[in-house]
């Protein structure tokens, strides 16, 4: 289903060289069912413990977009996944088009699957 312009919302993802799918399945809701408790707010003395100060630097290789078609967040050249918020993007005024070189500072975590990092500055390097 297409959200916009940009953003395609599948409903089943198939890798055709394993012929493994990943199926979007909503959670039922019966009237029975409460519904689920509120987000907890941060915890007292910053981030998710999980989560550590980083600073990375690259070139953007994808942009990636929101429901309504704005640019949330990029993909470095070293696949790196950078998230922002749009209050961050009218802060710094970065271009953010493939090919711009950055250096965001955020929090963030590295695993077997990659780096992901929350921008809290972005500049263009």
């Amino acid at each position: 289903m297409k959200e916009n312009a940009k953003v395609v919302r599948a409903d089943t993802i198939t890798n055709l060289k394993t012929n493994t799918s990943v199926k979007d399945v909503p959670p039922e809701r019966g009237d029975d069912v409460p519904p689920p408790p509120p987000p907890k707010p941060p915890m007292a003395g910053g981030p998710h413990r999980s989560l550590k100060e980083m600073t990375v630097t690259g070139s953007v290789t994808e942009e990636l977009y929101g429901r309504r078609g704005e640019v949330n967040g990029v993909v470095l050249g070293d696949q790196t996944i950078v998230h922002f918020g749009p209050r961050l993007l009218d802060e710094t005024k970065v271009k953010f088009a493939k090919g711009s070189k950055i250096k965001v500072t955020g929090f963030g975590s590295t695993n077997e699957f990659g780096q992901s990092i929350e921008a809290t500055d972005v500049t263009q390097n």
